[in-house]
């Protein structure tokens, strides 16, 4: 049904060419190679479209802007490109940006100096040279018209989703003995997925769940993504680094709760993925997640809070199951299928106001 619809967008334009911005694909870049990974899955399977994945040898940005998009286009000739955040210097094809947050904006500190450099220089001229910028989420576009001067009828938002691999394990038995065999983990834990980082708030979890080991001192804190904050690891208190998605869909299903108490987000790829395994969540209280999770999870604005929505999941059952479920309907808003038709209908709409 889904393909149907798909074909019928690019009827008029049956070898329109798409060239994508995957530069980091196999590069493990958290929620920005899982947009390009599943926009690339999904379209290279449509016919009448040929997609082309952005590649190169030389793994620079400034050389991306300035010459690799350039070349790629001049040898592929596409109808269309789409990047995310900066487009190329010299505007030869029309051209579509996709934005995953202001956070860059929001607190410069957070990045180091070659990012602030980057966005610095060539984020407003990219801006400019777009005719299509996708937001992921209804904050990130209002973020974004505060900071910039831009048409706010070329801004379009689509939300993203979970990968197909992030999904409930029904069978709950095997489930457990998998985590006690690859991770010895057989009491209570929470989860918290993506980069150790400042705006993650990691510290500020790690406080609030020594306060819960007081009453429940078999519990578990289980980080996983890369610890740049070169945090130290305790008995009750584990770092993965990166961990593949067959493991993460384990860790997300065994969860007691899933925990994302970032400052700052465009999205939040981790909540819709903890919504397919059907775990409850607490987040910070923050427009965006209010945005995307709606009442399907616990906030907290403080470390208080998140304290005792930590405990309330120990120990209140019937909770837990309330939030599931109420995350596993949530869940069914977001999906690739819906994200790359309309993304498809943009690149459509794009392509034929041009030739």
């Amino acid at each position: 049904m889904v393909r149907n619809v798909l074909s019928i967008l690019i009827l008029s334009n049956p070898t329109m060419k798409i060239l994508l911005d995957t530069h980091m694909l196999g590069k493990k870049d958290t929620g920005n190679e899982r947009y390009w990974q599943n926009l690339s899955r999904i379209m290279t399977k449509q016919e009448q479209i040929k997609i082309i994945n952005y590649q190169s040898n030389i793994n620079n940005g400034l050389y991306r802007i300035l010459f690799g998009f350039q070349q790629m286009i001049n040898q592929h000739k596409p109808d269309l490109l789409h990047v995310q955040n900066f487009a190329p210097w010299q505007k030869t094809v029309p051209i579509v940006l996709t934005i995953h947050d202001l956070c860059f904006k929001e607190n410069p500190n957070w990045f180091g100096l070659k990012t602030r450099l980057a966005f610095q220089f060539f984020f407003k001229r990219s801006l400019a040279l777009a005719d299509v910028i996708i937001c992921v989420s209804k904050y990130t576009r209002k973020q974004l018209l505060n900071y910039y001067k831009v048409d706010s009828k070329k801004i379009k938002v689509i939300y993203e989703a979970a990968d197909d691999c992030f999904c409930y394990s029904k069978n709950r038995k095997v489930l457990k003995r998998q985590l006690k065999l690859k991770y010895q983990l057989s009491e209570p834990y929470f989860l918290v997925v993506g980069n150790v980082e400042e705006r993650k708030q990691p510290r500020l979890i790690i406080n609030a769940f020594k306060k819960v080991l007081k009453e429940h001192p078999k519990a578990k804190l289980i980080f996983a993504g890369p610890n740049k904050l070169k945090l130290i690891a305790s008995k009750n208190i584990k770092f993965l680094g990166y961990v593949a998605d067959e493991d993460l869909n384990l860790l997300y299903n065994g969860a007691t709760a899933f925990i994302y108490f970032s400052l700052c987000e465009g999205f939040g790829l981790p909540l819709v993925e903890t919504m397919a395994c059907q775990t409850p969540i607490i987040c910070s209280d923050i427009p965006v997640f209010r945005e995307i999770v709606g009442l399907a999870g616990l906030y907290a604005k403080n470390e208080f809070d998140l304290c005792r929505a930590m405990q309330k999941t120990i120990e209140n059952k019937a909770l837990c199951e309330k939030y599931a479920n109420l995350a596993k309907k949530r869940g069914r808003l977001y999906s690739w299928q819906k994200t790359a038709k309309q993304t498809l209908g943009i690149y459509n709409k794009l392509v034929l106001s041009y030739y």
